[in-house]
């Protein structure tokens, strides 16, 4: 809302990118597309399986990219880094998402068909997870390039910008927090006869909130995404607004948090490990290197040019800065062996996730696991 409001997102014909690579966040584009018409599916929730349609929009997808001679690479998430509060949050979601679907089957029989949609369409459940093999499939026979990243997507999706091998990057706009990262497409139209694209700059909305790209990082942790919760001191219609000037005013996010320890919601929350947690996840994220070892992000970029610092020399991160507790914050490390076949899709992240995690979470099916046969059969 903040980036339309001010003005900060641009459209141009997709054409711009031939003869490039584009790199793209897989779960993202597959979002997008089981979200959004025609694709999407409103009684998926009720009838279970996949996107019918989706096969047919990826293929549609890939040609008109084809013909733009525009190179995609796709990269998948990975691993889900550990989250202290992901149990809690899972089971809480999973008991919204069993109500929702009660109530829909209860408006269902009663004729109320409409309300039923509208519930069970916000409760497909759907993940990229169960798209995997039909996806991979689709790749595999037209040979698109695809990487499955050790963890997160975003960091993988930024590994190789900008060298020239992607020249462009479509992803969520938590990528931005990654530094180094400026022009980002959020969006991509590939439906109409005149296929374009939207993007951003992060100069730019580093000038209009007058913060540097630190403070924008805790920022973006402090307004809360996928990983972490909002602050809670903040949480109110005007989050944005307040987080930019909590984190001008006490210079950093950190000592903005440390200033609210006390405050009885960050107390409970143990936001202030929270915070921390999340800041190191994307500072030092874990990525797989080019040759095949997966090492944090900043030692595997380039060190900044001096001349383009000018008389400001930002510290490059070395070995001796990475945090010896990264395995608590992603998982304990398995062998490079592992995330390789990962890579290439050989393996799908959720029996790791199972065995890195030490729980096997067996979602209910569409009638909420209540029959009797079920719960013999668990």
């Amino acid at each position: 809302a903040y980036l339309q409001e001010r003005k900060h997102l641009q459209t141009l014909s997709l054409d711009v990118l031939s003869d490039s690579r584009l790199g793209i966040d897989a779960a993202y584009y597959l979002q997008s597309l089981y979200d959004s018409p025609p694709s999407r599916e409103p009684l998926l929730a009720a009838t279970g399986g996949l996107p019918l349609s989706l096969t047919t929009r990826i293929e549609s997808d890939l040609r008109t990219l084809e013909k733009l001679r525009i190179k995609p690479v796709f990269v998948f998430p990975g691993l889900t880094p550990n989250k202290r509060t992901r149990h809690m949050q899972r089971d809480v979601e999973q008991q919204e998402a069993c109500r929702d679907r009660n109530l829909a089957w209860s408006k269902y029989e009663s004729g109320q068909e409409e309300a039923a949609t509208k519930l069970f369409e916000g409760r497909n459940g759907l993940t990229h997870w169960d798209l995997w093999r039909p996806v991979l499939r689709i790749f595999r026979n037209r040979n698109v390039e695809f990487l499955v990243a050790p963890y997160v997507a975003w960091a993988q999706v930024r590994y190789p910008y900008p060298k020239a091998y992607v020249h462009a990057i479509y992803a969520p706009t938590d990528t931005l927090l990654y530094p180094g990262v400026d022009k980002l497409i959020t969006s991509v139209n590939l439906t109409g006869t005149d296929p374009t694209f939207t993007f951003t700059s992060k100069k730019t909305i580093l000038g209009d909130l007058g913060v540097t790209e630190d403070q924008f990082l805790d920022i973006g942790i402090l307004v809360g995404f996928d990983y972490v919760q909002p602050f809670p001191p903040t949480v109110h219609e005007q989050a944005l607004k307040a987080t930019v000037d909590m984190v001008k005013f006490y210079k950093s996010g950190h000592a903005a948090v440390t200033v609210y320890v006390d405050h009885p919601a960050v107390k409970t929350m143990q936001y202030q490990d929270t915070y921390a947690r999340t800041r190191s996840m994307i500072k030092y994220s874990l990525i797989l290197s080019i040759e095949g070892s997966v090492i944090p992000l900043p030692l595997a970029l380039p060190s900044p040019n001096p001349q383009h610092s000018g008389n400001h020399h930002p510290h490059h991160p070395t070995a001796a800065d990475i945090p010896v507790d990264l395995h608590d914050i992603f998982t304990n490390r398995l062998p490079d062996e592992i995330y390789f076949y990962l890579s290439r899709g050989l393996l799908s992240p959720q029996p790791l996730v199972w065995l890195a995690s030490g729980q096997i979470i067996e979602h209910p099916p569409l009638d909420n696991g209540e029959t009797t046969e079920y719960r013999q059969f668990i």
